[in-house]
């Protein structure tokens, strides 16, 4: 079996979500792939147990309950970006695709950056700063085609 290997990948992403694209000859986006993380379940539903409780420390006898240091949904959202800059990277040293453009909120882009080896950051050849995660295909090509469209020469020109 050969793998097809992409000029340039597209990945819109947010935090609890990823889709992936490759920009088809007919200057189209064409979905490849698309993760999700569970991320919206309940907090109830990540944890197991309701935290111990425990004495004050003064030794008046009153009791609080114990609080977890980590924000469980926080840490969901770095978990899931660190699993998409892996399989990038993976994906990459195996040849899938030689430049990428991401697509994610503020906030994304900046835990992808602090996660991402820097090999992989000197592939990202544009960068959208905009939630664009829940739009159908069709309007995520509208609002992406400004962006893309420097894209577009090279792919030509290379062919």
């Amino acid at each position: 079996m050969t793998i097809r290997r992409l000029d340039l990948l597209i990945v819109v992403f947010d935090s609890a979500k990823a889709r992936f694209f490759e920009r088809g000859t007919d200057g189209h986006l064409h979905a490849l792939n698309e993760w999700e993380s569970g991320l919206h379940r309940h907090v109830m539903d990540l944890v197991t147990d309701k935290p111990g409780r425990g004495f004050g420390s003064t030794q008046s006898g009153v009791r609080h309950a114990y609080e977890s240091a980590d924000d469980l949904h926080k840490l969901e959202k770095h978990r899931f970006v660190q699993r998409l800059v892996k399989t990038l990277d993976d994906a990459y040293d195996q040849g899938a695709f030689k430049r990428v453009v991401i697509v994610g909120p503020k906030r994304s882009l900046g835990e992808f950056h602090k996660l991402a080896p820097e090999k992989l950051r000197a592939l990202v050849t544009h960068e959208v700063p905009k939630d664009l995660i829940k739009y159908s295909d069709h309007e995520l090509e509208e609002r992406l085609g400004p962006h893309l469209a420097s894209e577009a020469e090279p792919l030509l020109i290379r062919h």
